[in-house]
């Protein structure tokens, strides 16, 4: 039986999801795959408007046997078209159908239209940049925080790939607008510092600033979003890694406009290459403040120390659990490290409502008292062996101290007595064997997913202990 096109779309979305991608685009694109994929249905059978759609697409170098995939397939296609040629499809099936529901001017932006008329389906198929990618003459300062240069081409060829995004939860203020009935999210750019720049560069009177990419801690396929070379000073960027504008939104677009009017024109931006979580981020953007100024409530919330930064480093240095937490957003598990500074703060601050120092001074107090009691309850997991462990148990994993710390929350409302942990955890099967964990989307081939926290702290709210007496 054929599948509904939604079920192709669905599907792939989800990954996507999975993966965080936001930008100003992807918010519509599902909603435009389904309407395009339902349009192509009632014209991939008629000859002439097949030919023309195909003639259309030839002047991009797309071959008329490429179209015709295209459209014979476009449940499974056009979920995976680049965004330049999905802007050019949709131009053309909107003119063969006059479908409205498909009218490009209300999916795409002015500048999604003019990239699209930059597309070659023969230069692509060779120059489409790719993770992972690996940037020469880089200095390190730290594990988190890098420096080189970078030219104006090859962050288009970035945008042009959509490897870097803009990320709404660690930016400025988002701007809202009424499409199609519905409210949606836009990147807040002022368009005459765009103009600005792009006549300084133009002008050849830009002067070199600093550019900020964030590679988004978690994101990376294999654990890691930077791998770097100090011998020969070179930087990878791993496969899977979103890389997210931190800092010079406005000069990058900025620079792409420009290039559109020159494509021969050169400059060079500073570039400083972070590997941050969310909140670290957040900061990072609120300190700086660049001249595009956000608004005082932004950047006070952006700039926040969080209660819950205080009670974790309170519990690592106060508790079993000193010299066990990774300052570097990741557990090192030869350091000696189970999990991580910015795993249990965000934790802590997603699951406790905490008002003032006092409260959190006596959560630090509880949360110490747990952790004291959890490790002392499984000395080999988690304070003699715990290397050992880790291959074949996610009892000691990073995520898992997500799970434990909602798991606190509950002994202490339910009034449990802490007694009993060892009780609950015992009745919990650990090992990465078990199907339940890829069921719920903790684990992918036995090890952890991307999103496996916050699935982890669900399943730790739902955890049946009405046994516990």
């Amino acid at each position: 039986m054929q599948k509904n096109p939604l079920y192709f779309w669905q599907k792939l979305n989800k990954l996507l999801k999975e993966r965080g991608v936001i930008d100003k685009f992807m918010k519509n694109r599902d909603e435009l795959n389904v309407r395009l994929i339902t349009a192509i249905d009632t014209i991939k059978h008629n000859k002439e408007k097949v030919k023309r759609i195909s003639e259309k697409l030839e002047e991009f170098d797309v071959s008329s046997g490429k179209t015709s995939q295209y459209l014979t397939h476009a449940e499974t296609e056009i979920p995976k078209m680049d965004i330049r040629l999905l802007c050019i499809l949709t131009e053309q099936v909107y003119i063969q159908t006059g479908d409205l529901e498909i009218n490009p001017s209300e999916h795409f932006t002015d500048l999604d239209i003019k990239k699209s008329k930059q597309f070659s389906g023969e230069t692509e198929r060779d120059e489409v940049l790719k993770l992972p990618y690996t940037h020469y003459n880089v200095l390190s300062i730290d594990q988190e925080n890098y420096f080189t240069t970078i030219d104006i081409k090859t962050i288009k060829s970035f945008m042009d790939a959509n490897l870097i995004r803009y990320n709404f939860e660690s930016q400025r203020e988002a701007k809202y607008v009424n499409r199609n009935g519905k409210i949606e999210k836009e990147v807040n750019t002022d368009a005459r510092s765009v103009k600005e720049i792009k006549d300084h560069l133009l002008n050849g009177t830009l002067v070199s600033t600093l550019l900020t990419f964030n590679c988004l801690v978690g994101t990376g396929d294999n654990g890691d979003e930077i791998i770097y070379n100090a011998k020969k000073q070179e930087l990878t960027i791993t496969k899977g890694t979103l890389i997210e504008i931190s800092d010079g939104m406005h000069r990058i677009l900025g620079a792409i406009e420009a290039l559109y009017e020159d494509p021969e024109l050169e400059f060079t931006f500073q570039l400083a290459i972070k590997n941050y979580n969310t909140r670290t981020a957040q900061q990072y953007v609120g300190q700086i403040n660049t001249v595009n100024k956000m608004s005082g409530s932004r950047l006070k919330e952006l700039r926040e120390n969080r209660y819950s930064d205080t009670i974790v480093k309170i519990i690592q240095t106060q508790s079993e659990m000193e010299g066990k937490i990774s300052q570097t957003n990741r557990p090192t598990v030869e350091m000696g490290h189970l999990t991580s500074f910015a795993l249990l703060s965000d934790t802590v601050d997603e699951t406790f409502k905490i008002n003032n120092k006092k409260e959190a001074m006596d959560l630090a107090d509880y949360l110490g008292e747990f952790f004291d009691y959890l490790l002392g309850s499984f000395p080999e997991q988690f304070l003699n062996n715990p290397k050992e462990y880790k291959n074949d148990s996610i009892i000691n994993s990073n995520s898992t101290f997500a799970g434990y710390i909602v798991l606190a929350k509950r002994i202490k409302n339910e009034e449990i007595s802490m007694s009993r942990l060892p009780e609950i955890l015992e009745k919990i099967n650990f090992s990465r064997d078990n199907d339940e964990w890829e069921q719920l989307g903790i684990l992918e081939n036995k090890r952890s997913t991307t999103g496996s926290r916050k699935k982890m702290m669900k399943y730790f709210k739902e955890l049946s202990i009405k046994w516990i007496i």
